[in-house]
């Protein structure tokens, strides 16, 4: 199905280069990578990933290592333990969450702790926050407010989706800090 939806969008790609006018190619090229971009969201959301392998980490290395590529980012807390989680997933769920924090904050903060039975990670950031539930936060393309209205209204869908497969749950409150609130609740595998 991913090739059937995507093979349209290259040959338009791929038509607009006979195109003279700057200013239509430039944006017929930015509407396709939109579509793409909504294409690659809902392939995700539909795909069923309960197959993927488990993988053993050490949680503060992998934290370490996912949040090199985020400057705005204070490391508040970050305990260390070897445990098996399905690497991938929660790297996708962290990195959207940790995504939008940097679209919409100039501080982010993440703090990862390990109790007996559970790794919390919590994200916060400074940003404009939302007026929106839990449940609206993770429906299927809903979206936020005008000045927030940027993706595909799937990025938490699909957060919400991944941490349940790995037996984990995800809730949304308000930051100390002025913004949104992430935390995860991961129940540990060693």
């Amino acid at each position: 199905i991913s090739h059937d939806l995507k093979t349209p969008l290259t040959r338009i790609n791929l038509m607009i280069e006979e195109i003279d006018n700057d200013a239509l190619q430039t944006s017929i090229s930015k509407n396709i990578s939109e579509m793409n971009l909504m294409l690659n969201h809902y392939l995700d959301f539909i795909k069923n990933e309960k197959n993927e392998n488990f993988d053993e980490i050490e949680t503060q290395d992998f934290i370490k290592d996912l949040t090199l590529n985020y400057p705005k980012l204070n490391l508040t807390r970050n305990d260390s333990k070897i445990i098996i989680i399905r690497k991938n997933q929660i790297s996708r769920a962290l990195v959207n969450i940790l995504d939008n924090a940097n679209k919409f904050a100039e501080k982010i903060y993440m703090s990862s702790n390990i109790s007996e039975t559970k790794w919390v990670i919590t994200v916060e950031d400074d940003g404009p926050g939302t007026s929106l539930s839990q449940e609206e936060l993770v429906k299927p393309f809903t979206k936020g407010s005008d000045q927030l209205n940027q993706g595909t209204g799937l990025g938490l869908s699909i957060v919400q989706k991944l941490i349940k497969l790995n037996n984990g749950e995800l809730r949304f409150e308000d930051s100390t800090y002025g913004g949104l609130k992430v935390l995860i609740s991961l129940e540990i595998n060693y």
